[in-house]
């Protein structure tokens, strides 16, 4: 009897920019969460535009996990949060904690359904942000660093929040 073990291995990209221009029936960039699987600590730029249907730009799991990100700008979209959740029983009671030390810009223009950087309990550090710019994103609530409890309330910000 053969048996197969699975092997997890990281595949850490080389990928530095990523442009998604004009996609109107994208829906997912990651249909399931890679969960460890794929490793993009080299991006620096992530540009989105015109993406329609677009829910979410980042699942958690890449999310925590850039390093040398400096620019991020999504416009023209129909994002509702920058980063997914966290499927059930995945850590869901724990904060989330993004810390994205090198974005320097960030940008969101006419992000009409934008809810929420992360539906979910987490923390968010920026300490080199320079440049942020919001234009007509009217369901935006909370940018910044917060904790949210389950039933979406605010529970105690680390400190206080961007925007109300």
């Amino acid at each position: 009897m053969h048996e197969e073990k699975e092997i997890a291995l990281l595949a850490t990209t080389q990928l530095r920019e990523l442009h998604m221009i004009r996609l109107p029936k994208l829906k997912h960039i990651w249909k399931n969460d890679p969960k460890g699987i794929f490793s993009f600590k080299k991006i620096c730029t992530i540009f989105v535009w015109r993406c329609q249907n677009l829910k979410s730009v980042f699942p958690a799991s890449i999310a925590k996990d850039l390093p040398r990100l400096r620019y991020l700008g999504i416009f023209y979209c129909g994002v509702e949060e920058i980063v997914s959740k966290l499927e059930e029983g995945s850590e869901s009671e724990i904060a989330v904690n993004f810390e994205l030390d090198q974005l320097y810009s960030l940008r969101l223009w006419r992000l009409p359904e934008l809810k929420c950087f992360y539906p979910g309990k987490h923390t968010t550090k920026w300490p080199m942000l320079n440049k942020l710019e919001l234009v007509e994103c009217e369901k935006l609530k909370i940018l910044g660093t917060q904790l949210i409890t389950n039933n979406g309330q605010l529970d105690f910000p680390v400190h206080p929040p961007l925007f109300y």
